[in-house]
């Protein structure tokens, strides 16, 4: 759960989506390093001024190891890009969520499931299709 509750804390972070993730991993390798860059770091990777204020209130804010402990209890799974459970051809589209929620498990069937990533609030185009 160590490194999990980092992809949680930076899932929760307002504007930094998955290519500052990806960013992220390749400058520091780890989450729980990136979670404690400075911010010259950040800088240095390309993050602007707004997505390094948001990440700083968010640190300063955020209690990652009380979230941490809300989704374990919860009995929700969390399936990050490096896990190896990780959704094959999820993982093949462009901007694929780094994390994704689920309860149960994924089974060799559901390889070709269908499902709504992302937005809360489907919109009526979201809803038809």
């Amino acid at each position: 759960m160590t490194e999990l509750k980092y992809w949680l804390g930076f899932n929760y972070v307002s504007g930094i989506g998955p290519a500052k993730i990806q960013a992220l991993l390749g400058y520091f390798n780890s989450l729980e390093k990136a979670w404690n860059a400075s911010d010259r770091q950040l800088r240095d990777i390309g993050f602007d001024s707004r997505a390094i204020q948001s990440l700083n209130e968010t640190r300063q804010t955020f209690d990652l190891d009380q979230y941490a402990h809300q989704v374990e209890s919860s009995g929700v799974n969390v399936v990050t890009w490096v896990s190896s459970d990780y959704p094959e051809l999820l993982r093949e589209i462009p901007a694929a969520p780094p994390l994704i929620f689920l309860r149960g498990q994924l089974d060799p069937i559901d390889r070709w499931a269908v499902a709504v990533v992302g937005t809360r609030r489907l919109s009526a185009y979201g809803r038809q299709v």
